[in-house]
């Protein structure tokens, strides 16, 4: 049957490959498939216990550490074989890994909430220095971010949208910056207040909504107070640790100081 040779020719590396490369295409796929597989026993680990199931294969009834041992493990073997890091490799595969079909959305249900738009992760980026480029901010956003910690190790999930003027194209000093996580979103909020290219910018959630919404409006400014609250309780609980030590004097540090730490 045509159809089941061409659906099978799908594991198979481009012939357009050197005979290396179509090796290292085969280790690299052996590895996506098996974090696929460990991402999704995760999964099934936990609607299982939200639903009280019993397992029906071995490899869904691994724990956690049993798969972060597996993760690990898979990822040790790809890097001795190929001398790529795991991230750098699941990079390369993707640029020839077959195109997955789309799913069928009228089957049921679950298949109609898997194709739900997602909810965006994004923060806002101000006081940038116009000299700042895409590149110098995502380095910036990376220093912090590790890849490992990208969805199948993929940084380029970090997406920035640089906003300049329409018609000088230099930049406005602003930035939209969307992550595939809300975990990785809010670790990059530990990036406010921080200095690039001789700027302490702001890194603040965004909100949805029109440009002059008066909902979205009203969520930033919910946002900016609880990352407010948060910066004022950290940088005091700082302060109050250096002084139980003894490594300063209370009286050293008036208003004035504490409010420009905060």
């Amino acid at each position: 049957h045509d159809d089941d040779d061409e659906h099978d020719n799908d594991d198979e590396p481009p012939k357009l490959l050197s005979e290396e490369d179509q090796r290292k295409f085969q280790v690299a796929k052996q590895l996506h498939d098996t974090l696929a597989e460990l991402e999704n026993n995760a999964n099934i680990d936990a609607a299982q216990d939200g639903n009280n199931v019993t397992a029906s294969s071995p490899a869904s009834t691994m724990n956690a550490k049993e798969r972060r041992s597996a993760k690990r493990k898979a990822e040790a073997i790809a890097t001795e074989q190929t001398g790529c890091s795991p991230e750098e490799l699941l990079q390369w595969y993707k640029q020839y890994a077959p195109k997955q079909p789309k799913k069928n959305t009228s089957d049921n249900d679950e298949n109609n909430n898997d194709n739900k738009k997602k909810i965006p992760y994004i923060v806002f980026v101000g006081q940038l220095s116009y000299k700042t480029t895409l590149q110098s901010l995502r380095d910036h956003f990376l220093s912090i971010l590790s890849p490992a910690s990208f969805p199948n190790h993929d940084a380029s999930l970090l997406k920035i949208r640089l906003l300049t003027d329409p018609k000088t194209k230099t930049s406005r000093g602003m930035a939209f910056v969307e992550l595939p996580t809300p975990e990785l979103m809010y670790e990059s909020l530990k990036l406010h207040l921080t200095h690039l290219d001789g700027r302490r910018i702001n890194v603040e959630r965004s909100s949805g909504g029109g440009k002059h919404s008066s909902l979205k409006k009203s969520k930033i400014q919910t946002f900016r107070e609880k990352q407010s609250d948060y910066i004022s309780k950290t940088v005091d609980g700082i302060i109050e640790s250096f002084v139980k030590n003894g490594e300063v004097e209370e009286e050293e540090l008036d208003d004035g100081v504490r409010g420009l730490c905060k």
